[in-house]
């Protein structure tokens, strides 16, 4: 019955690593209506999506009749599209059919670098223009919350066409929802609890780690507290509420704390791995890979500022992935040297690799298959017209 019940969630795993990493299937951009039947809309599947690599481009020259055949649209809610230095031009087409006029469009990717949405006037020619972004002072969001909201008011029976700009260097996910403001509210709340849930477990985990330190005096509790704590850093510029202490003029420094604290994370837990015991057979090797993933995290830690965000982390993620390798191969070759909380830890740790690996994939993938396609279906397009 085990080995049954193994071979099934095999067959799920395999399964949901095809559809995770098969490219996604482009269709024709549609309109979204509007409905009281309906109060929340995952824009996925409705926005149409035009990668800029120059960056020159004006909300003009895009809504012109050059490009107006160049959008492309996914057959999914939250479409990832890897990691890119181009703009994305993001259009956005509605119909309001009921009775609510104001709505809320949420970026809920907050760690979303640069994002503005233009909105047509009256004349339909000229575009009034809201900047946002974690990488933009706090102050100029529509809407003070840590993710990016954009008020976008619409009267019923009213049909309008939005743009928006989307650059950032970090990981491009459209994970766009509108919701009318009372949907919002309701759905604000339980975010907040989880999020709650989430950040207490952290704080409850650091608490337990100095507290063990303290009182055993073992330099692994130590390393364990410094490593909870820059991976809940790391959390809190992600999810965008530490973006929301950055004065006015240093909001685009917030940029290089992420890739930093996340080196300091891998220094910690490298820390860490040396109080674990390995096998006699590693011995000899061990402190010289250890100290050389030590010293190369170290130096991204001080050079990520000259190096550029997306070089950093184009570095980081197969960097990472032999820092975790390395340790889970220590922590298995000393398994059973281990004491029953090292060996829980390392169990994590091995879930932690998995997860990581598979979205590491998935990334790489869709960055290479997905917007090659989307580009050759741009190029075919201009030479049509």
């Amino acid at each position: 019955m085990q080995f049954l019940k193994r071979h099934q969630l095999f067959r799920l795993s395999l399964l949901a690593c095809v559809i995770t990493l098969s490219p996604q299937v482009v269709r024709a951009e549609v309109v979204l209506t509007l409905s009281d039947a309906q109060s929340e809309y995952p824009l996925g599947q409705y926005v149409g999506v035009l990668e800029e690599d120059s960056g020159k481009l004006t909300v003009d020259d895009i809504a012109g009749p050059k490009y107006r055949d160049q959008f492309r649209s996914f057959n999914e809610d939250a479409p990832r599209l890897g990691l890119s230095r181009s703009v994305f031009w993001i259009r956005l087409r509605l119909r309001n059919e009921s009775s609510q006029n104001h709505w809320l469009l949420d970026q809920g990717n907050a760690n979303t670098h640069y994002l503005d949405l233009y909105v047509p006037g009256e004349d339909g020619k000229t575009f009034a223009v809201k900047e946002s972004g974690n990488l933009r002072p706090f102050t100029n969001r529509d809407i003070p919350h840590r993710r990016i909201i954009f008020k976008l008011p619409i009267d019923t029976d009213q049909e309008r066409t939005v743009y928006l700009r989307y650059q950032s260097q970090a990981a491009v996910i459209l994970d766009m929802m509108l919701w009318s403001i009372p949907a919002f509210a309701d759905a604000d709340r339980v975010d907040s609890f989880w999020m709650g849930v989430f950040y207490g477990l952290l704080g409850l985990t650091l608490i337990m780690t100095l507290f063990l330190y303290a009182f055993f005096r073992n330099a692994s509790y130590l390393y364990l507290f410094s490593f909870v704590a820059s991976v809940t850093a790391v959390y809190l510029f992600y999810d965008g509420y530490a973006q929301m202490f950055f004065s006015a003029d240093r909001a685009e420094t917030s940029e290089c704390f992420v890739l930093m604290l996340l080196s300091l994370s891998m220094v910690a837990l490298l820390g860490f791995g040396r109080q674990v015991p390995s096998t006699s057979m590693l011995r000899k090797y061990h402190q010289y890979m250890h100290h050389a993933l030590v010293i190369t995290w170290l130096l991204i830690l001080v050079g990520m500022p000259f190096i550029g965000y997306i070089s950093t982390l184009k570095a980081t993620i197969p960097l990472m992935f032999i820092t975790l390798l390395y340790l889970l191969v220590v922590g298995v070759t000393g398994w059973k040297w281990q004491d029953k909380p090292t060996q829980f830890f390392m169990l994590g740790l091995f879930c932690f690799i998995l997860l990581f690996l598979g979205s590491m994939l998935s990334d790489l993938v869709m960055s290479i298959t997905k917007f090659s396609w989307i580009k050759e279906q741009g190029r075919a397009s201009s030479f049509s017209s």
